[in-house]
């Protein structure tokens, strides 16, 4: 399993749509400022859950699973169902270190 998210991008663990999505989706959380709603675009962070932020973005359920666990270090699936704040929050955190 990739240690960190540029390992991630270029093993052969994803295709390239896929990479191109996990792209995207990492580029929007890095521009994200949590306390500056308007860095949000479309989402309403405190509202939208985890789950529905992947599926805006398209992503498979073996991405899903390796940055929910891998970078977000949550050890259950509950976080899908909680607001996508947090999974930001800790992507954002696992992205900063």
């Amino acid at each position: 399993m990739p240690l960190t998210v540029k390992e991630a991008l270029t093993s052969d663990l994803m295709g390239m749509m896929e990479k191109t999505r996990v792209t995207s989706f990492l580029n929007w959380i890095i521009g994200v400022k949590i306390d500056d709603k308007k860095t949000w675009g479309k989402y309403d962070l405190n509202t939208m859950t985890a789950e529905k932020l992947y599926k805006e973005y398209g992503l498979e359920p073996n991405t899903i699973d390796f940055i929910g666990h891998a970078v977000a270090l949550f050890t259950n699936e509950e976080y899908l169902a909680k607001p996508a704040i947090g999974l930001v929050k800790n992507v954002r955190q696992f992205l900063d270190s």
